[in-house]
């Protein structure tokens, strides 16, 4: 009975097995104008430059963040029309 317990948790953490935040991933941010200054992010005392128009690799957990960055703009964003109506 224990090892087919163990068996079947083993089975469950392969199948659950979630990304690690160290991933590499590649990612590009837009260059939206010409005067734009690159991206600075910082995950745990860890400071990453990103380059604007170029893939870059960087960990997922830069990667989430920008895209977090992104989600908080467009909730600004749509904020900030519905009250100006």
């Amino acid at each position: 009975m224990a090892t087919a317990k163990a068996a079947a948790e083993e089975t469950l953490e392969q199948e659950v097995k979630l990304p690690s935040p160290d991933d590499i991933i590649s990612i590009r941010i837009p260059r939206e104008r010409a005067d734009q200054e690159d991206k600075v992010v910082w995950v745990n005392e860890r400071r990453f430059l990103i380059k604007r128009g170029v893939p870059v690799n960087v960990p997922r957990s830069v990667a989430d963040i920008l895209a977090k960055e992104e989600s908080m703009l467009q909730y600004i964003f749509d904020f900030e029309s519905r009250v100006q109506r």
